[in-house]
């Protein structure tokens, strides 16, 4: 896995701001801030009110997705205890100055689909050729491995104009 001793140097000089336990750092479905890189404390991240995971590793980084798709953040993150966050604002800027952070950022989101796609095989391997919702698992399997990056775009465009 990517560590944030890759380009810990780069974070140096950012602003850093600091989160009370229970603040949201981002809220779903909003436009997120630009990229924010934990410092110090723990997360957690939330969809739909669905508490997904817990994150306290240094270097973790979040508004990635809403970054490279354009789109508002897919999650909510909030401080589960004080927390202290380095924000990038100039994403485009940045990253051009320091593209080990888009290396980096590339690895931490192919750990996460390694890890979504192993799961959903897994779930495949349990439920496949079922007729009910268990047997969507094919569907997504060959939506996440076959779309091409146009179809997510138009997908997220046609999402917002419904949401308006």
């Amino acid at each position: 896995m990517a560590r944030m001793g890759e380009f810990a140097s780069n974070l140096q000089g950012l602003p850093e701001r600091r989160y009370h336990a229970g603040e949201n750092i981002i809220t779903e479905d909003q436009p997120a801030e630009g990229l924010f890189f934990l410092e110090s404390g723990t997360v957690s991240i939330t969809r739909d009110g669905v508490e997904i995971h817990q994150i306290s590793t240094p270097g973790a980084i979040f508004g990635e997705m809403s970054y490279l798709l354009d789109c508002s953040a897919t999650a909510t993150v909030k401080a589960v205890d004080p927390v202290i966050m380095k924000i990038v604002r100039e994403r485009d800027d940045f990253i051009q100055k320091h593209p080990e952070t888009a290396l980096y950022t590339a690895k931490i989101l192919a750990a996460r689909l390694y890890s979504v796609v192993r799961y959903l095989v897994d779930l495949k391997s349990q439920y496949g050729g079922r007729d009910d919702h268990f047997g969507m698992v094919d569907d997504i399997l060959d939506s996440i491995l076959n779309k091409h990056p146009r179809e997510i775009t138009r997908e997220l465009d046609e999402r917002d104009r419904v949401d308006d």
